[in-house]
């Protein structure tokens, strides 16, 4: 009879009726609609106008008229392959949607500058697990002069570093989070190819840092060959060397 008061008493553990907080509030959303339409109201200025913006425009112009996407070329005619034509295209696609103009020359910057302050806010918040310090990143980010500068221009910078960031934040998932996904996957490698496809080489560091630090610091947990995976990798090398 002394056995059932001996025995220790088994608790149920009860899940958490608490909604759990999510990892994105109303600041970014706030933070990302004022810097774009802050920003967009400088697009159609031409003070700003330099005069590299003309090499990508009238490329993109050029590609329009004569149906060839895959040679950009300058005014003149001559061909102009010491970039991808990747930003061309972006160019081409918003002369189409918004007429030919500074505004729509300029646009896919704005997006990309953006994005980039939405990815910024993503990574902090990865590594802090923090709203706040997430918040003051993503801020810092968007009052940096040469991202606003970049971010009103007809140039390729801007897109370029938004897929730069978004591989980096991919292979973060990847080697520090160890979230294999194929959303992450997907992230690290197309994002590595876009960005070639962009500018060229530069596209490329995501990959060759990702690897090289999974090598030098065996540490972390994580062995080079887990970062890859072969459909992602063909894929973005097809889409890299697509043109």
């Amino acid at each position: 009879m002394f056995k059932s008061f001996s025995r220790k008493p088994r608790f149920r553990r009860h899940r958490d009726p608490r909604p759990q907080p999510r990892p994105h509030g109303p600041g970014i959303v706030i933070l990302l609609a004022v810097f774009y339409l802050a920003l967009l109201m400088l697009l159609p200025l031409p003070s700003h106008y330099r005069g590299d913006e003309r090499l990508y425009t009238d490329a993109a112009l050029t590609m329009m008229q004569s149906g060839d996407y895959l040679t950009p070329t300058f005014s003149d005619g001559s061909e102009r392959f010491n970039k991808p034509p990747l930003f061309y295209w972006l160019i081409a696609v918003c002369f189409k949607i918004f007429g030919v103009n500074l505004l729509s020359s300029r646009i896919a910057s704005l997006a990309a500058g953006c994005l980039l302050v939405g990815v910024t806010y993503a990574i902090s918040h990865e590594v802090f697990k923090s709203k706040g310090r997430a918040m003051a990143s993503a801020s810092i980010m968007a009052l940096n002069i040469q991202l606003l500068y970049l971010s009103i221009r007809a140039t390729p910078d801007a897109v370029q570093t938004f897929f730069v960031t978004l591989s980096f934040c991919g292979f973060f998932a990847l080697v520090f989070a160890q979230r294999r996904t194929p959303l992450h996957f997907a992230m690290a490698y197309l994002g590595a190819a876009l960005a070639f496809l962009t500018k060229g080489m530069m596209g490329l560091l995501p990959v060759a840092f990702s690897i090289g630090f999974c090598l030098f610091h065996r540490r972390a947990g994580v062995r080079a060959r887990d970062l890859i995976d072969v459909r992602w990798l063909l894929a973005a090398t097809v889409l890299a060397c697509s043109w």
